[in-house]
């Protein structure tokens, strides 16, 4: 894929890609399509935002920065594209038409220089990994820092350094080892047989080796709310009454009286968290569920509960 998308690059006319030569590259969704960006030995990126259009635009130049960058990666929200360039500790906002811009942390610790850097999917925060094993996660201006944590280098930089979802950080620190690193602290560690890799989707990251895939994501709110064990939360006590009434037990009432005004809440619980399964069985007892729950909440908008009946349906 990415191969294919450089030759389409080298091949625009009027473009000095091809003389100059790619150093590294990196592709990207925008709001054209799927971008590419290139790094080319002269130290100078060249863009397009789409490939099925592809105009080739340059970054500006950087004042007294001729070296290459320590790290880089793609910024692209709404229709402005921009690219994030590291050089040691100084961090640059490079967008078409504007001169280059120095983004200023709010970054507590100060490092000598970044190694790696990394935006999640939703294009709204950073993550930034120093030579000395400190990750930082910041919003995408870098004028917030969520946490900061730690990961051993001592043997060598990541494998892989990329975003599951928007929540958390997926660092493959050898080919059989890797770790989740939350924004809220947290992490947890895994470790397989055999060499891994792996890729960015939009709501987690797949995983594969010769022998496996896997695919790893964040257990949505809704998910949580309604099967966590012992989980008081609406949609966790309407799936309970609304197991109790198709047994036929007095119960059923005890559970709603239970949920009491969160009825409504409980509902949409119900209706995310089903749109979140793939089992058949549990998709569809979470649907009658909302659909129990909707006979004692007629006021509320029924929308939601119509859409996912059917997508549901579809799949």
């Amino acid at each position: 894929m990415i191969a294919a998308l450089i030759l389409l690059l080298l091949n625009c006319r009027r473009c000095q890609v091809a003389q100059l030569g790619i150093t590294e590259s990196r592709s990207f969704d925008s709001y054209a399509g799927t971008g590419l960006a290139v790094l080319t030995s002269s130290h100078q990126f060249f863009v397009v935002n789409s490939v099925e259009d592809p105009k080739v635009w340059r970054t500006p130049e950087i004042p007294r920065k001729a070296e290459k960058p320590s790290c880089w990666t793609i910024v692209s929200k709404g229709r402005k594209t921009k690219v994030i360039a590291v050089f040691g500790a100084d961090i640059f906002a490079l967008t078409q038409g504007l001169p280059a811009e120095q983004i200023v942390s709010s970054v507590s610790t100060l490092v000598n220089r970044y190694v790696r850097i990394a935006v999640s999917q939703d294009q709204s925060k950073l993550a930034l990994l120093s030579e000395n094993g400190l990750v930082q996660f910041t919003s995408v201006d870098m004028k917030q820092t969520y946490s900061e944590t730690t990961i051993d280098l001592s043997d060598s930089l990541p494998v892989e350094f990329l975003w599951c979802g928007s929540e958390a950080l997926a660092v493959l620190e050898n080919d059989t080892s890797l770790t989740l690193l939350g924004i809220d602290g947290g992490s947890i560690r895994f470790a397989f047989d055999e060499a891994i890799r792996f890729g960015a989707e939009v709501d987690g990251i797949r995983l594969f080796s010769h022998s496996m895939l896997e695919f790893i994501a964040k257990v949505p709110d809704s998910v949580c709310a309604v099967y966590q064990v012992a989980s008081n939360e609406p949609g966790a006590l309407l799936l309970e009454a609304s197991g109790k009434y198709k047994e036929g037990s007095h119960q059923a009432y005890d559970y709603l009286r239970m949920v009491g005004d969160r009825l409504q809440q409980a509902v949409e619980q119900c209706v995310a968290a089903a749109g979140h399964e793939f089992d058949i069985a549990s998709q569809r007892a979470l649907i009658e569920a909302a659909a129990f729950g909707k006979t004692f909440a007629r006021d509320m908008n029924a929308q939601s509960f119509v859409d996912m009946c059917r997508v549901l349906r579809v799949l």
